[in-house]
């Protein structure tokens, strides 16, 4: 073959491949695969004891028992350590909705839903530990006039059983104690006084002898020491019962 001709077949030939290779469509890389979202963390078991307590009997005359039972399920609620169920007045609420419930007079099934069991059940106790376990009284008088002052320290207790309510045992007993301080001041016989500095000085005294009488007293708040002792008793039974 002459040479012009070769020459003319093999610039054809390229020609030709350039043309097949410029119609094919264009390759792109492979994306890059998509990682799988991360698993969320399962939320942890939430392990805390379900308990509940039907009644405080309370032997301090200013606090009912009523009062003491309601003061020591907030103090279990806000310690967030426990499932605090209600049994005290279960009757009063729970059964009474479930009952209309179940009788068709509402809407779900809450009339059908068992209640949840409890694990443990508080019993407690607030005692007057101590009645008048330290007093103190003192005063002055001069010409007639008097002051005194007093001091009396009464002591109360918070004892809380904790039982078992699938045996009964009583598993443990914690007590908290707290005191309760009442002072009382007086101030008396000032128009004495005068009278009798007058007289000492050649006078005759006062005719209308004026007089002054203050008194005050104060006693601290049984209602707050005994909030106080069942805020220690609940969480020493977290430690105890409900550790984080």
């Amino acid at each position: 073959m002459p040479p012009a001709i070769r020459r003319a077949a093999l610039f054809a030939s390229f020609f030709a491949a350039t043309l097949v290779w410029a119609a094919q469509p264009p390759r792109h890389a492979a994306p890059a695969a998509t990682p799988a979202p991360a698993t969320a963390p399962a939320a942890p078991h939430d392990a805390r004891p379900m308990v509940a307590i039907y009644e405080f009997r309370s032997g301090v005359s200013e606090i009912a028992a009523r009062a003491a039972t309601d003061m020591f399920v907030t103090a279990l609620v806000q310690s967030g350590r426990f499932h605090v169920l209600e049994r005290s007045r279960l009757n009063e609420g729970v059964v009474r909705e479930k009952q209309l419930n179940a009788s068709g007079a509402t809407t779900g099934d809450i009339g059908s839903t068992q209640l949840h069991g409890v694990r443990y059940l508080f019993e407690g106790t607030v005692s007057e530990a101590n009645a008048s376990q330290d007093q103190h009284a003192g005063g002055v008088s001069i010409g007639g006039m008097e002051i005194a002052n007093g001091r009396n320290r009464d002591a109360i207790a918070i004892d809380v059983r904790v039982l078992d309510a699938s045996t009964g045992e009583i598993m443990d007993v914690i007590t908290v104690h707290r005191t309760i301080d009442a002072t009382q001041s007086s101030f008396s016989g000032l128009g004495n006084l005068i009278s009798a500095a007058a007289s000492m000085h050649g006078g005759a005294g006062l005719p209308i002898a004026p007089d002054v009488h203050v008194q005050d007293q104060h006693r601290e708040s049984v209602d707050g020491a005994v909030r106080s002792a069942i805020e220690e008793a609940v969480a020493k039974l977290g430690e105890r019962f409900a550790p984080q």
